[in-house]
């Protein structure tokens, strides 16, 4: 069983044809190899890039809720991640999955849950096509 797989059955799961979608803890998800979204061509003309000002509002949210609550219970969206045979790809999600490091190293919030979604492909070039799909403008 891969380490995924062991995570995941950690967490609540509901699964889905090639896929699933689990919630587990932020610390947890951070123990999978993951392979981070680099910039994109997508296109002739579109270029996804990383944008520090969502990362810096969604991390700002969380962190107040936190102050206020001394707990982060209200993680919304979620990750989305594609699983070849070697690797896994983070393929949406990247500026919450940025800000929850931030909290996760930076501010010293490690007990909070994140929704992923997983699906299994054969390989890379069916990960870049599963972006290209998400990240159609």
């Amino acid at each position: 069983m891969n380490m995924l797989a062991r995570i995941a059955q950690r967490g609540k799961t509901l699964h889905a044809n090639n896929s699933f979608i689990t919630n587990i803890s932020f610390k947890n998800f951070l123990e999978l190899p993951l392979e981070l979204p680099r910039c994109y061509q997508i296109g002739k003309e579109n270029v996804h890039f990383i944008n520090e000002d969502k990362i810096t509002d969604i991390k700002n949210k969380h962190r107040c809720y936190y102050l206020e609550n001394n707990q982060l219970n209200n993680i919304t969206g979620l990750l989305t991640i594609n699983c070849t045979k070697d690797t896994i790809y983070l393929i949406d999600g990247i500026h919450r999955f940025k800000a929850y490091n931030i909290l996760y190293e930076k501010y010293n919030i490690k007990d909070f849950n994140i929704t992923i979604e997983s699906w299994n492909v054969d390989n890379v070039t069916k990960v870049y096509n599963n972006y290209k799909i998400i990240h159609k403008k």
